[in-house]
């Protein structure tokens, strides 16, 4: 059942940044699971029916069915109740079921590595060049991106707040997708879960209880070479549960915090990935690879906070130099944005943490769901906040201002959309390897500017002059 419950904080009319809307309420529905899986999210699909037809006409075109098509073919079905979860909620939005199928992996395709254009897959001989429709458009977009940031922190008295912003691409669609679902059984509430109407897998969660659990999913991007390969292997070959499947068993069938993160540390999952947790005076980050740990971050006695966000910064990860979706641009992080802001305030309530980490140092241009929950005080507080891509986006090839954002998320510096002094000369969408990017000013020949881009890297060469050429430089494969 739908509730008309609104938080206190959607009452809230101060931003955390300038421009933009006051924050709206999540809805919130209730899901049984004594029911048929075919019937279980029949309540969440036709509320959100409207927005998941206006998705589905944007972006589902015969060149992404045929890809979805060959996805289904060779993953073949899911346990039975997944399966049968998806085939209801297939039927009951008027979608392909291909189509629906490849999305419940939404989440381990994130994690790709760029450049994403080449992928082998298990059916294929070689390496198979996406569609050109899809290629030349924006097939990153196409699987989206999934940002976030997660922040562990204690107040005075050693209760543990987790604050959590969900970062995704397509925000004009998915925020107005977003929903808080609570799990019953025998009539009694399981856990809690936030998600996207139409997949059925958890991205936020709370187990209530005397040592009950959160859990939160950040993209971990994969951090080695030939990761693509192996998560191929196990969405095809292995035919591993979809991760977030995984993860609502585990809040469903686990009902305290040390067996969760064990759980949670040790299962078998597709993809790398991030799962922040917090318990009663106790939490932890757990940076996961397919089979076990990376490495984990306990909140220690001696620590106030920990935050994570979408890059391994234990290892000096280069790519949180380049997180393009920052309110505040290219180079930013978000992470020490949010531990600035953290230092400089020594007490909070569930609503100002949940400002603090919507001010424009934290926040992205696609953050579109909120939470700050606390196990031990029984407390979960959620919005649904304005974002600068929830209300649309600019095209590929088209000029955007500093205002704006563009739908695939890449942008390239160019003087056909301005000038040296203009304040934003930028164009939707990357620079392909091969092409010229140019240099900024006051940057001439240097790396800055390597988010231009599609590869990330670029070297200097004579067909370029002023600028830089994107892709890797091939004099760096000879041998001297």
């Amino acid at each position: 059942m739908l509730r008309s419950c609104i938080s206190s904080l959607v009452l809230l009319t101060a931003q955390a940044y300038e421009a933009g809307r006051a924050p709206l309420p999540v809805p919130e529905f209730t899901i049984d699971l004594d029911k048929d899986p075919e019937h279980r999210f029949d309540e969440v699909v036709a509320h959100f029916n409207a927005t998941i037809q206006e998705l589905v006409a944007t972006f589902v075109n015969p060149a992404v069915l045929s890809l979805t098509q060959q996805f289904d073919e060779h993953r073949g079905e899911e346990t039975p109740e997944l399966q049968a979860e998806l085939r209801g909620i297939a039927r009951q939005a008027s979608v392909p079921l291909d189509a629906l199928h490849t999305v419940s992996f939404l989440y381990e395709l994130t994690a790709l590595m760029v450049p994403i254009e080449n992928i082998t897959w298990p059916w294929a001989a070689d390496s198979m060049q996406l569609p050109d429709t899809l290629a030349k458009s924006s097939f990153p977009s196409l699987l989206g991106r999934i940002g976030c940031t997660g922040v562990l922190i204690k107040d005075d008295e050693g209760s543990v707040y987790h604050g959590r912003n969900l970062d995704f691409s397509f925000a004009k669609w998915l925020q107005n997708l977003t929903y808080l679902g609570t799990f019953v059984k025998n009539g009694t509430e399981v856990f809690t879960m936030q998600s996207i109407a139409a997949y059925p897998m958890v991205l936020t969660g709370m187990r209530r209880g005397p040592n009950g659990y959160t859990i939160e999913i950040n993209t971990r991007f994969l951090d080695h070479f030939g990761g693509n390969d192996e998560l191929m292997k196990n969405i095809f070959t292995e035919k591993r549960t979809a991760s977030g499947f995984v993860k609502r068993k585990i809040l469903e069938e686990i009902d305290n915090y040390e067996d969760a993160v064990e759980a949670f540390s040790t299962r078998p999952y597709i993809a790398t990935e991030y799962s922040i947790i917090s318990g009663v005076k106790k939490g932890i980050i757990l940076a996961r690879n397919p089979d076990g740990l990376a490495y984990k971050i306990d909140l220690k006695d001696e620590d106030r906070y920990i935050i994570m966000t979408n890059f391994d910064y234990v290892y000096g990860d280069i790519r949180e130099r380049f997180d393009y979706t920052s309110v505040m641009g290219v180079g930013h992080s978000r992470r020490k944005g949010a531990m600035k802001l953290l230092d400089q305030t020594p007490t909070f309530t569930p609503e100002s943490l949940m400002e603090l980490m919507f001010k424009k140092e934290v926040a992205a241009k696609d953050t579109i769901f909120q939470v700050v929950f606390n196990v031990e005080k029984d407390s979960l507080v959620s919005r649904l906040p304005f974002c600068e891509a929830c209300d649309g986006c600019v095209e590929k090839n088209q000029c955007v201002s500093a205002k704006e954002y563009c739908c695939s998320g890449r942008s390239h510096f160019t003087l056909q959309c301005g000038s040296h002094s203009a304040a934003h000369a930028f164009r939707c969408g990357c620079v392909a390897d091969g092409g010229c990017r140019l240099t900024r000013p006051g940057h001439r020949n240097s790396t800055f500017g390597d988010e231009d881009c599609c590869s990330m890297e670029s070297y200097a060469a004579a067909e370029c002059p002023g600028g830089r050429k994107c892709g890797k430089n091939p004099d760096s494969y000879r041998i001297v």
